[in-house]
């Protein structure tokens, strides 16, 4: 691997390795099954793959901060619009399809952009049922379009 590989918005071995942390810590019991691996030009491998996972409390504080509030001085956990959402996802295990596109580079022998693309929408459709709730929890989520699971804010932002 590249040691400036890129992968999302990001790059370098560090940031690949703090999201595997990130996710390895804020998701319960993951599991990545490979369905299939294709050759593609210039030196690309995509790889298909599931992708499941279970979501914590971890998970919905780190990934999902919005859905978390408090009412004036009584820390709540949750404010009560989001308390449903909440419950409907603590402890669901999600499976979503994901592909993996690795790119090869001949002149130094190292893959060095890693692109993944999960379908986290279809499943949440699926368990939250309608558009209007995952596009909720979608909106104000800590993970990217290209998956990567973003910083907490601090108290000032």
């Amino acid at each position: 691997m590249s040691p400036d590989i890129v992968i999302g918005e990001q790059s370098g071995v560090d940031a690949l390795i703090e999201q595997w942390r990130r996710y390895s810590t804020y998701f319960g019991n993951l599991n990545f099954q490979l369905k299939g691996m294709e050759e593609q030009p210039f030196g690309a491998l995509v790889a298909t793959a599931s992708f499941s996972f279970t979501i914590t409390e971890t998970s919905l504080r780190h990934v999902f901060p919005h859905l978390l509030a408090t009412s004036g001085a009584e820390d709540t956990g949750f404010g009560t619009e989001h308390a449903v959402l909440w419950t409907r996802l603590l402890g669901r295990r999600l499976d979503c399809r994901c592909s993996l596109r690795f790119q090869w580079d001949d002149s130094a022998g190292r893959v060095t952009q890693l692109d993944w693309k999960m379908d986290l929408l279809t499943t949440l459709l699926r368990v939250l049922g309608n558009l209007e709730d995952v596009n909720y929890l979608l909106e104000k989520a800590l993970i990217t379009p290209t998956n990567l699971i973003k910083d907490l804010p601090t108290k000032a932002e």
